[in-house]
């Protein structure tokens, strides 16, 4: 939704600036809106049934903008920044004829002053999310730590030997296939290979600090949990599945080290 925001008043801005005209472009456009209008009769109801597939591209351009626009409403209610359907139409009929009441100067300071106040509510609602999520993680840590047979390395990566292997421990040179699962402290299910009904095959040195760390602990056959904090795993960066500055669980099963490579698929011809 954010994203979404930044979009808008960008596109606003760009429709701002266009409207700052010559008075020959506009006698221009004049006459050929005449010109439109005496080849292409308006629909007289709202059926779009009964429109032209030009008609309908002209009504879905106005019907698109308006539902990107309406999307971002709630966040504004949330904010305590309420805005005015009524001047919002006002405002998009005025700028499609051309008889804005406000000059394209000050619109652009209007604009980016709102793109600022969203800048700064934005900056306070993630800091606040972020120091709740830092103080989850250190309550769930601080009390997983105490738990039977969970070990914490001096980087803080917490594990416990879920079942012992029989073969080497990898080194982090060495290429590892695994299956896993990853959830955040809550349970939420973020990834699972176990799932996709396929391990994965990587290098152990490039992944992500815990888990590089972490796979070392384990003897190939065996099963690990890690859990880690964000300084570990993926930092204050949010991702699709993950927030930012989130602790991370894994259930990482060593099936080999050095596996051989799939076969290829064999080719037609």
């Amino acid at each position: 939704m954010f994203r979404t925001l930044f979009v808008l008043l960008a596109g606003v801005l760009v429709l701002a600036g266009c409207n700052d005209k010559s008075a020959t472009d506009k006698a221009e456009e004049k006459k050929a809106e005449a010109t439109e209008a005496a080849v292409t009769a308006p629909a007289t109801d709202n059926k779009t049934s009964d429109m032209t597939e030009a008609q309908k591209r002209s009504y879905a351009l106005g019907a698109n903008s308006a539902g990107f626009l309406t999307r971002s409403f709630p966040e504004f209610d949330s904010w305590g920044m309420s805005v005015d359907k009524e001047l919002i139409k006002k405002g998009f009929v005025d700028m499609l004829e051309n008889k804005s009441e406000l000059s394209t100067e000050e619109m652009q300071t209007i604009l980016l002053a709102l793109q600022k106040e969203i800048q700064e509510k934005i900056a306070a609602i993630e800091a606040e999310k972020a120091e709740k999520t830092l103080a989850a993680n250190k309550t769930f840590m601080d009390a997983h730590a105490q738990e039977e047979g969970v070990k914490v390395t001096e980087s803080g990566l917490q594990y416990k030997i879920l079942t012992e292997g029989t073969g080497a421990n990898p080194t982090a040179t060495d290429t590892v296939r695994v299956h896993y699962r990853g959830t955040l402290i809550d349970g939420t299910e973020f990834d699972s290979s176990y799932k996709r009904g396929q391990p994965i095959d990587f290098q152990v040195q490039r992944v992500i600090k815990g888990w590089a760390e972490g796979i070392q602990l384990v003897k190939e056959g065996g099963k690990i949990q890690l859990v880690m904090g964000p300084d570990l795993g993926y930092g204050a960066q949010d991702t699709p599945t993950i927030p930012g500055n989130s602790a991370l669980i894994f259930e990482v099963e060593l099936l080999k080290i050095n596996p051989e490579p799939e076969p290829a698929a064999p080719t037609e011809g």
